[in-house]
């Protein structure tokens, strides 16, 4: 009887724990539940993402191969096929004038920076002088100071020594406190001294910051220099048309375009060539580029204190100026190279 009451108590104790642990359970599955439905939606967006690039990535290589195709149908035809070289020398011309405002511009930003760093460097190597004379003064400063202390204290020594006796005992006295505040005194100038000469030697070691940017005056000093060059560029192969012929050619396809009978397009494959060269050798380039850049700059305008493109209207009367004045005829309406980005300009612009 006594077992049977006892049983009963314990399942009766147990029944609490035991649907507490049930619930927790079911608490545990939802929540375990709940991550799986989050984890699998995230690889279904995953997935889905994936399948939409293989996608696109199909359809690249699709009009990849379409334009493949194309061109060699176009290249089997002798007279198309001559149209073809002239239309990639076209573009050609443009990715090179575009190289070379690029590379101008890096150049003119290394040059600009290295002026800084020479300038920053001569006026940190001037204060760094400076104070190192003033850090020099006053570590000599201190040791004459040490020096005239020392010779008291020696002095007080002697005078010490020479008072024997118990009737001069006050005065020995004297003597000794005066010599202690001496030694204090030489203690506290020693330790500055020995500050100063640490200042000295690491303002000695010291090196200045490197400088990381250019000012807004030069970098746009440096975007009128590559405004004008890009200028001078168009109205170089303006000369004989292939400026424009370029441009054309970077928003046409090779469809589009035709440069005439073989016999023309020959022409065009002889002069192009030839044209290129004698640009990157061209002699008068670089005064009439600095006469350019200074008219520029007398004009250009800007929407903010802090901007480094200049308006493109506002810069339009010089180069239209320049263009009929460096003897160089062009075959059209004179171009706003950077309103209308010519040779990509704008990307090779300092922001």
């Amino acid at each position: 009887m006594m077992k049977a009451q006892e049983l009963a108590g314990e399942l009766k104790d147990r029944g609490p724990r035991s649907k507490k642990v049930q619930d927790e359970r079911l608490l545990n599955l939802y929540w375990n539940r709940a991550e799986l439905k989050k984890e699998f939606r995230k690889l279904r967006d995953e997935n889905y993402a994936l399948a939409k690039k293989v996608e696109s990535k199909e359809e690249s290589r699709l009009l990849l191969v379409q334009r493949i195709e194309a061109l060699e149908k176009l290249l089997a035809n002798p007279e198309a096929g001559f149209n073809a070289i002239v239309y990639f020398q076209l573009r050609f011309i443009w990715r090179t004038c575009h190289a070379e405002l690029a590379k101008f511009a890096l150049q003119l930003n290394r040059q600009q920076l290295e002026r800084m760093q020479r300038a920053q460097i001569m006026q940190f190597n001037r204060e760094r002088a400076g104070r190192i004379e003033m850090l020099r003064g006053g570590i000599q400063e201190k040791r004459e100071r040490i020096l005239h202390l020392s010779t008291e204290r020696s002095r007080l020594e002697r005078e010490a020594a020479g008072l024997s006796g118990f009737w001069n005992h006050f005065r020995r006295r004297k003597r000794d406190v005066a010599l202690g505040e001496l030694q204090g005194t030489v203690s506290t100038v020693t330790e500055e001294m020995e500050r100063l000469i640490a200042a000295k030697t690491a303002l000695e070691q010291s090196t200045p910051t490197p400088v990381d940017a250019t000012s807004v005056a030069a970098r746009r000093m440096i975007n009128l220099a590559v405004i004008a060059l890009a200028q001078q560029l168009f109205e170089y192969f303006d000369q004989n048309g292939l400026a424009r012929l370029s441009h054309e050619a970077m928003i046409k396809s090779i469809e589009e375009i035709k440069y005439g009978h073989r016999s023309d397009c020959i022409q065009l494959i002889d002069e192009i060539p030839r044209v290129v060269a004698r640009m990157k050798s061209e002699a008068g380039f670089t005064d009439l580029l600095r006469e350019r850049t200074s008219a520029l700059k007398s004009v250009a305008s800007y929407k903010s204190d802090g901007d480094t493109i200049p308006r493109p209207d506002s810069i339009d009367g010089v180069l239209q100026q320049k263009a009929a004045s460096a003897g160089m005829p062009t075959v059209g309406d004179p171009v706003n190279v950077l309103a209308s980005d010519f040779w990509d300009v704008c990307s090779a612009l300092t922001p």
